[in-house]
């Protein structure tokens, strides 16, 4: 059988807001599979996550993936050399607790959100108006607490920086942005 690679659009892992800790704050109390934050991203099911649909689906339990790894690229603020704090979670198939799986910091570079990937419409504010926001081209990974180690690419090139993970098993994964530097931050997925 040939190895194939899978090739698709980006997914939203975190649509467009602003900085927020209030997951990893309450971890200790709120880190079981039942308390997945809101926006928390299926691997298994990206039809789940679009923006456009606003209907909750029944869910699945699949002991197949077929997604081997992720990709996580990051956009927003409202200038270049803006920066900004992420923690990346993650939860296995059917049930268990949050797993911190990295954490690290990025700055955005010179290369504008043209048109946002997963809709093609302009950047906007939350208050829906027309601003610059920029692809950040440095992503740095301070502490790798997975399995297999946890890749950042593209460190200041002003092109676009994305971190790599391996799955490892895991379905759901959680993308929080601690601190940013101005404005608010969106966290696109792809993956193969």
């Amino acid at each position: 059988m040939p190895l194939t690679t899978l090739s698709h659009k980006l997914f939203v892992a975190r649509a467009q807001a602003v900085a927020s800790s209030t997951f990893s704050d309450a971890l200790a109390t709120g880190g079981d599979f039942g308390s997945k934050p809101t926006g928390t991203i299926d691997i298994l099911d990206a039809g789940f996550l679009d923006p456009t649909v606003g209907v909750e689906k029944n869910v699945s339990v699949h002991p197949v993936s077929k997604v081997n790894g992720i990709t996580f690229s990051f956009a927003g603020g409202n200038a270049n050399d803006d920066t900004f704090t992420w923690k990346l979670f993650a939860w296995r198939n059917e049930n268990g607790p949050a797993t911190l799986a990295a954490d690290g910091t990025g700055i955005l570079g010179t290369q504008k959100v043209v048109k946002w990937p997963h809709n093609n419409l302009a950047t906007t504010d939350l208050n829906d108006n027309a601003v610059d926001r920029f692809w950040a081209d440095t992503i740095v990974v301070s502490n790798d607490y997975w399995i297999k180690e946890i890749e950042a690419t593209a460190l200041g090139s002003n092109s676009v920086s994305n971190v790599w993970i391996d799955a490892a098993g895991y379905r759901y994964f959680f993308v929080e942005i601690d601190s940013q530097d101005g404005s608010d931050m969106a966290v696109y997925f792809g993956y193969w």
